[in-house]
């Protein structure tokens, strides 16, 4: 029996997983955590607030979007080197929301306020003026998911895999704020 996932998105994510396996297709599964996305660190830039939807207690580990693609161009490019593996791939390690609002703080120079939203609330910022609950029940109960997932557990994650793909140190949620910072106020 398949392991299951109380987490939608997992859930789904090891159902594919399974069924390239069967396939008998060469493959190699990457599986990065958490993006970090600019999207989260506007609106602390811009106003002072963090705006996350789940406990902001809770631990995430983050793959940053250039260490990922860096480490996708060296797999497509040795290709048969890593067939039939399975790579966690993650940045940064895990870091709560207050730890990654001190880490804007310092680069900013201003207090951050954590402020917890909605699932739909966080879905009609991403969707804008096309966000309609009944088009977007599964983005909604995937979300809720994650949610509720991520209220009780830390998504841990350990940077060795991703700093031997990339033959260096991977980026940091700490350098990745300062990135965006510096775009921020340019």
């Amino acid at each position: 029996m398949a392991a299951t996932s109380e987490m939608v998105p997992h859930r789904v994510k090891n159902e594919i997983e399974e069924q390239i396996v069967q396939s008998g297709v060469d493959f190699t599964m990457l599986k990065p955590s958490g993006y970090m996305v600019p999207r989260l660190l506007q609106p602390a830039f811009a106003m002072g607030t963090l705006h996350v939807f789940f406990d902001p207690d809770r631990g995430q580990a983050k793959t940053n979007l250039d260490d990922f693609t860096d480490g996708v161009v060296k797999i497509a490019s040795e290709r048969e080197r890593h067939f039939a593996a399975s790579y966690e791939l993650n940045s940064d390690v895990c870091h709560s929301i207050h730890e990654i609002a001190r880490m804007i703080s310092e680069v900013t120079k201003k207090d951050i306020t954590i402020r917890r939203i909605g699932v739909e609330q966080l879905l009609q910022t991403m969707y804008g003026s096309s966000f309609d609950p009944d088009k977007l029940r599964y983005e909604i109960d995937a979300f809720q998911s994650m949610a509720t997932w991520c209220d009780k557990y830390d998504l841990v994650g350990n940077t060795n895999v991703m700093a031997w793909l990339l033959n260096r140190n991977p980026t940091t949620m700490a350098a990745y704020i300062r990135q965006q910072w510096e775009i921020f106020t340019r």
